[in-house]
């Protein structure tokens, strides 16, 4: 089998201003991509994602995913020209114990919002020149923190 496919990107260089840090979880990535322009106010955005298991800020966090994290972001920055890290993290994230854990969604998303305030702690010890962005998504929307 082939598919045909015109790639909008064929020509165009290779740059891309964004790095979205988020959870591999199939649930929210189309959400959250479908919306990435509204999010950061761009008619085009484009963004390279590693998609790691845990969420974004559990991939921050913890110190052994951390090491696969930047390494990526290092090489998005070198090859891609990235300058802005986008960090997503979602409801009944798995890595977090999932929404079980929480007495409501309010409990859970004020979670969330420490842990991302947490990984953008960590991420601008050694990445202070970029502009990182918090991201959390409900299961019907997506908060900027």
């Amino acid at each position: 089998m082939e598919i045909s496919y015109n790639n909008e990107f064929k020509g165009k260089g290779h740059h891309c201003a964004t790095f979205l840090i988020r959870c591999m979880d199939f649930r929210f990535h189309k959400a959250l991509e479908e919306n990435m322009e509204q999010i950061l106010g761009e008619s085009s955005c484009a963004f390279d994602s590693p998609g790691v298991g845990g969420g974004g800020s559990k991939s921050i966090i913890d110190e052994e995913s951390r090491r696969v994290v930047f390494s990526a972001l290092n090489i998005a920055m070198e090859k891609h020209g990235v300058n802005r890290v986008v960090i997503a993290d979602h409801i009944d994230c798995g890595a977090y114990g999932g929404s079980g854990k929480f007495a409501n969604e309010d409990e859970e998303e004020k979670f969330h919002v420490e842990k991302l305030k947490e990984a953008k702690r960590v991420l601008e010890v050694d990445y202070k020149n970029l502009e990182i962005v918090l991201i959390y998504q409900s299961w019907n929307s997506i908060k900027t923190i």
